[in-house]
C-alpha cells in the first residue's frame, strides 16, 4: 500500500493534464530538470493526449516531484501490444531523498498494472528501478556499408521544418506503418517533435511518392544514422539513400531494419541511457533498438 510521505504542506495530484495552470507548473519542473523548453509542444499542439501525471505540489503551488505515464502501443515480435511508458520522472533538488520518487513510482505502477501487462522506460539511472520489477534490456547497433547498395536518385524529396510542417508531421504519425516487425513504436510523437525542435543535427526528409518521412542524425561516434521512418509505407533502402545529398560510407539504423531487407552488422549498443521493461518483452538476446526520437 502506498502511503504519502510525512511532509507537511505537500499536495498530491494526478490526472490533471487538461488543467493548463497545473500542467504549466509541471512543465516548469520538467523543463528545469531536463533543460527542455516545452512551450513548443503547446504552441503546435503536440501534447500527448494519453499523458497522465502523478505529482506533488508544495505550498506555493509549484510542482516539486512527478512521474508521468503515457500510452505506448508497440509492434513486438509481430504482435500489437498496448504497453504503457514511464516518462518525466523528476524531483526538484531541494526535495530529493525524502521518499517522493518511491511514492510516486509506486502509485503510477499500481495504476499501470491495472491497464497493461508491459511497462517500459528509458533512464540514465537504471539502478533505481529493479526494486520496482524493471529489467534492463540490452540494445543493439545495426550498421551497413553502402558501397554495394543501390541508390535511386530519381526519388523526389524535400526537407521538412518541424514547426512549419507540424500538421504534415502529425498526419504522418496518425497514419504510420510499423518501421519494424521486431519492435516498432506507435506513439503519438511528442518525443520525436522535441528531438526535431531542439537538435539542429536532426533532419527530416519527406518522400512524397511514399508519403513517408525519414529522420536522420549522427550517432554518438559521428556515424550517419537513419533514426526513424514515419509514414504509410516504408520506402526501400534505395529510395532512402537516394533522398540524401551525399551517400555516407556507413549507415546506422535506429531501429531493427528487418522491413528494409538489408544485411547489417549487429553489435552491442553502449550508452548511458538504458531501456528497462516490466512485463513480457522480447526474448533475451533478440537484437532490438529504440529510436532516439522514441521513448
Amino acid at each position: 500500500m502506498t502511503t504519502e510521505p510525512n511532509l507537511p504542506g505537500l499536495v498530491y495530484r494526478s490526472h490533471y493534464a487538461a488543467d493548463t495552470k497545473m500542467r504549466a507548473r509541471l512543465d516548469d519542473l520538467i523543463g528545469a530538470t531536463f533543460s527542455l523548453d516545452l512551450g513548443a509542444l503547446t504552441e503546435f499542439d503536440f501534447q500527448d493526449p494519453s499523458f497522465t501525471p502523478f505529482s506533488y505540489f508544495d505550498e506555493s503551488g509549484a510542482c516539486i516531484a512527478n512521474v508521468g505515464v503515457y500510452a505506448m502501443p508497440l509492434i513486438l515480435d509481430g504482435r500489437r501490444v498496448d504497453a504503457l511508458a514511464l516518462q518525466s520522472v523528476c524531483t526538484a533538488p531541494a526535495w530529493r531523498m525524502r521518499g517522493l520518487f518511491r511514492d510516486l513510482v509506486t502509485r503510477a505502477l499500481k495504476w499501470c498494472d491495472e491497464r497493461a501487462d508491459l511497462i517500459i522506460l528509458k533512464t540514465d539511472t537504471p539502478s533505481l528501478y529493479p526494486r520496482f520489477g524493471f529489467k534492463a534490456r540490452s540494445q543493439s547497433r545495426f550498421r551497413m556499408e553502402t558501397a554495394e547498395t543501390t541508390q535511386d536518385r530519381s526519388v523526389e524529396t524535400r526537407m521538412l521544418d518541424i514547426r512549419g510542417d507540424a500538421e504534415l508531421v502529425k498526419r504522418l504519425f496518425r497514419d504510420r506503418a510499423p518501421v519494424s516487425n521486431t519492435l516498432a513504436l506507435s506513439d503519438y510523437g511528442t518525443i520525436f517533435f522535441l528531438e526535431a525542435a531542439v537538435n539542429p543535427a536532426f533532419a527530416l526528409h519527406y518522400l512524397p511518392a511514399f508519403d513517408a518521412m525519414m529522420a536522420t542524425c549522427k550517432s554518438a561516434d559521428g556515424t550517419f544514422q537513419i533514426d526513424n521512418i514515419i509514414g504509410r509505407d516504408i520506402p526501400p533502402l534505395s529510395a532512402l539513400l537516394g533522398a540524401l545529398d551525399e551517400i555516407p560510407e556507413i549507415v546506422e539504423f535506429g531501429f531493427p531494419p528487418d522491413r528494409l531487407a538489408v544485411g547489417v552488422e549487429v553489435t552491442p549498443l553502449e550508452q548511458m541511457a538504458q531501456i528497462m521493461t516490466r512485463g513480457p518483452f522480447l526474448p533475451d538476446g533478440t537484437p532490438f533498438r529504440v529510436p532516439a526520437s522514441g521513448i
